[in-house]
């Protein structure tokens, strides 16, 4: 699929607090959007996420964290769930509310992700902590596994690269 026949993300995100905004109040900006999980082979990512933000925010990167309870490793909710995972890893980026990213009950951003972008970056979420990069113009620019941690030169590299405002 050609970029020009792509749709820019514009889902809303419903923050922990019960409000609502459109993604696209993030135009402009690169973003990184993972599911996560305060418990499981992949929670420490929570740490290392918290070092790429303080890295990169400046230089304008937003990362959207939705905690996801689909391969049971999130058995927290609201207050309690933002608590317990800001003391552990003292996170300066806010967490969205607690999501489906698969499945027919997927919410409407992690649906869009999982079937839009390039070819490479489409299928059903198989894990907790999967990245998506979406470039300044909403667009998804790749999809990286668990595997692919925060700090990984992978990542690092299509955010100093891929997106122009992080150089």
């Amino acid at each position: 699929m050609a970029r020009d026949a792509e749709k820019p993300l514009d889902q809303p995100v419903t923050w922990m607090d019960g409000s609502t905004v459109g993604v696209h109040i993030y135009r402009g900006l690169p973003l990184l959007v993972v599911n996560t999980a305060s418990e499981g082979p992949f929670a420490d990512q929570y740490g290392a996420l918290q070092l790429l933000y303080e890295r990169f925010a400046p230089m304008g990167l937003e990362v959207l964290a939705f905690p996801s309870d689909d391969f049971g490793n999130e058995p927290r909710e609201g207050a309690r769930l933002v608590r317990t995972v800001s003391r552990r890893y003292k996170l300066g980026f806010p967490l969205c509310r607690k999501v489906r990213v698969r499945g027919a009950e997927a919410d409407p951003l992690w649906a869009h992700l999982s079937t839009s972008g390039p070819e490479r970056t489409r299928g059903p979420v198989t894990h907790d902590f999967t990245k998506f990069v979406i470039d300044p113009d909403g667009y998804l620019v790749d999809r990286l596994g668990p595997e692919v941690g925060p700090l990984d030169p992978r990542l690092i590299g299509l955010l100093t690269s891929a997106l122009p405002t992080i150089t």
